[in-house]
């Protein structure tokens, strides 16, 4: 199988888009909702937020094409399972597009096995996205090929050539999308 590691901050919408809602944020005129030992936050304020519906037809071109099956590594995700981040996702009409490509969620690092993270941890360019994207591949064995879209770059060493770092101020553009359309063009 060929996955589609996917962020959805920078990737699917992006800071220009909401810029309204996170300068509110920023400026303290509406709350994140974070409360002590909360590790979920941020699912709370997505609610405020938008999936630019072109950027999410392009990501679905690239998994038609080439295909990829996403796996959600977004903050996003709901640890308590896809089921009720699927729930949560239906309510943005820019992500139903990419719903039948939807196969999984990565692990919060929160919720990671210890000594897989531990390993993962020696790593010298050790992030927690890559750390929880490594744990699924170590625990999937039926993934031939990948591909980690996201503007963050907290990524495993091993990871870096799998890896496509978008602009958070654009996301996912139409020129990233050639990018990787003549990538795994030359690749087939």
């Amino acid at each position: 199988m060929k996955l589609l590691f996917l962020d959805i901050d920078g990737v699917l919408n992006s800071y220009a888009l909401n810029k309204p809602f996170l300068t509110a944020l920023k400026d303290g005129v509406i709350s994140n909702g974070k409360a002590d030992g909360d590790i979920e936050p941020v699912c709370r304020i997505h609610r405020f937020l938008s999936i630019d519906f072109s950027k999410a037809a392009l990501i679905a071109d690239l998994c038609e094409q080439f295909g990829f099956k996403i796996v959600l590594s977004s903050s996003w995700r709901y640890s308590s399972g896809l089921g009720k981040t699927i729930d949560s996702l239906k309510r943005f009409s820019g992500f139903d597009i990419l719903m039948p490509y939807l196969v999984g969620q990565t692990v919060r690092i929160a919720y990671m096995d210890r000594d897989r993270l531990n390993r993962y941890k020696q790593d010298s360019h050790y992030g927690e996205r890559g750390a929880e994207i490594q744990d699924y591949l170590d625990t999937h064995e039926d993934v031939e090929d990948y591909l980690i879209i996201d503007d963050d770059d907290d990524m495993l060493s091993n990871q870096m050539d799998h890896f496509y770092n978008t602009d958070n101020w654009d996301g996912f553009t139409h020129r990233d999308y050639m990018n990787l359309l003549k990538k795994y063009s030359d690749y087939e």
